[in-house]
């Protein structure tokens, strides 16, 4: 059975975002390779372009009307007044989806109208990346580089516009010179979270797009945004899920993938942090495969061009630390001791053994021990299990 796609009120489905008519099964029509660009193959996708409407088309307008399902007919009309006069002055569209390929793999709970902001691009790969709202220090570094490596392949990074990771995706999608699609919980009129007003903005002037199902003036509320989640999952050829907790939204984009036979990804964690709860029942569950680079993605056909995407070596990183779920501190720092600098120094990025470090800062190995201890108690180095040092102060994976 199909995840829930609508808001549930009074144990029921909202009655004002139905799907009033059944569609085929999506049939997938491939995708056609063409000549590499200076980063990397762009696949570009048997795909019908969108039956974008202006705001004057009748049949768009009639089911923009029918949306409006608990007001009077003078409501509705006045409603449906406003909204048209936010859409033209913004210069938004409808979309009638019941053509679209993607979209229909959602059958029976496929939207019946869309509204669109800026330019909907459907002619390239398209991978969603969803995940915390609150994600840590190491979410937002695979957030950042993955979605830059995907965005600088020519992938059109699809997500919802929340905070946290759908956030970072979008603004580094964009940052990369790439395409970027937000799918709203909200009215397009109502844009939520307000605080990323500058970033919708953004994503409109560069030649992206927003969309959403619901009427413009309609404001973000519980139910709508685990029914947006289908949206995201249907626009995507994978669905990619970052630091999900057990109870995150980004696990309806997966069951919403999974049931519409889309190819679903996630991040392995640390099985200790509860923020990985969600992405490793995915992979337990085999709901979703693991992703490791961005060459996994290329197991999709329409994704083939990333086998050979650039990807951080596992040595920026080592042994995971440090723990995410430790309220991190501030190290102190010792009083005017050359010794100490020269051997955090002497450390840098790298992770280094006792031997090479008494080399590099040529003091006696006595006087090294006794130091090594003193940064451990400060908190400024630590030593793994292999009796290597590495600095708490670069811990971050770096861009490849």
């Amino acid at each position: 059975m199909l995840p829930e796609a609508g808001g549930v009120k009074g144990g029921g489905r909202d009655r004002r975002y139905e799907t009033y008519t059944a569609y085929s099964r999506y049939v997938v029509v491939g995708a056609l390779p063409v000549e590499d660009t200076l980063q990397t193959s762009v696949q570009t996708l048997l795909m019908p372009p969108p039956d974008l409407r202006d705001i004057d088309d009748v049949e768009a307008r009639e089911r923009h009307f029918s949306m409006f399902t608990d007001d009077s007919e003078a409501e509705k009309r006045r409603r449906l007044v406003a909204d048209l006069k936010a859409m033209q002055a913004n210069g938004w569209r409808y979309w009638i989806p019941d053509k679209d390929p993607r979209l229909r793999r959602l059958a029976p709970d496929m939207p019946h109208l869309l509204f669109v902001a800026g330019e909907l691009d459907l002619s390239r790969p398209a991978v969603a990346i969803v995940g915390s709202r609150k994600p840590d220090e190491y979410g937002e570094a695979i957030c950042r580089i993955l979605t830059t490596t995907l965005a600088t392949a020519g992938v059109m990074i699809v997500s919802g516009g929340a905070l946290g990771i759908d956030g970072i995706a979008h603004t580094h999608a964009l940052e990369a010179g790439g395409k970027t699609t937000a799918v709203l919980g909200s009215g397009l009129q109502k844009p939520h979270p307000y605080t990323h007003k500058s970033l919708f903005s953004k994503i409109v002037q560069s030649g992206s797009a927003i969309i959403s199902e619901l009427p413009p003036s309609f404001p973000a509320a519980k139910f709508t945004f685990p029914a947006r989640n289908r949206i995201i999952a249907a626009l995507s050829d994978a669905v990619v899920v970052l630091q999900a907790g057990e109870n995150s939204g980004a696990l309806i984009t997966a069951a919403w993938a999974q049931a519409s036979n889309i190819p679903c990804f996630a991040v392995p964690g640390d099985i200790w942090y509860q923020m990985s709860a969600g992405s490793l029942s995915l992979l337990r569950s085999q709901t979703a495969k693991p992703l490791i680079s961005p060459a996994d993605l290329a197991t999709v056909p329409e994704l083939q061009s990333l086998i050979n995407a650039k990807w951080p070596q596992l040595t920026n990183r080592p042994w995971g630390i440090p723990n995410s779920w430790i309220k991190a501190t501030a190290p102190q720092q010792p009083k005017d001791d050359p010794t100490s600098t020269a051997i955090i120094q002497a450390i840098g990025s790298n992770v280094l053994s006792a031997d090479t470090l008494a080399t590099k800062v040529d003091i006696p190995a006595g006087l090294l021990a006794a130091k090594l201890i003193e940064l451990e108690l400060l908190g400024m180095i630590i030593k793994l299990p292999d009796g290597t040092y590495m600095s708490t102060q670069n811990t971050t994976p770096k861009d490849p």
